[in-house]
């Protein structure tokens, strides 16, 4: 088995690239940096799948608005806990 310790980010960052999802610029600020925008077209994928997830979410978990103010009330109790 190998044991591959470099980052799959810059692969994945071609990827998006490769679909014109996302534009790949240098810092003007630090030349090590690299700078990564979403375009046009990657904010059409993104707003897309995120419609996708909203109706998935609507139709999956039924709850009254009421209920998922409690719920997060509830929630937000437990991560004050810890």
């Amino acid at each position: 088995m190998q044991n591959d310790r470099n980052s799959n980010i810059p692969r994945i960052i071609d990827r998006l690239v490769a679909k014109n999802w996302v534009d790949r610029s240098t810092s003007d600020v630090d030349k090590r940096e690299t700078v990564i925008t979403v375009t046009a077209d990657g904010m059409n994928v993104l707003e897309n799948a995120n419609q996708k997830v909203d109706v998935l979410i609507n139709n999956t978990v039924r709850m009254s608005d009421d209920e998922a103010l409690q719920l997060n009330t509830l929630l937000q109790n437990l991560r004050e806990q810890e």
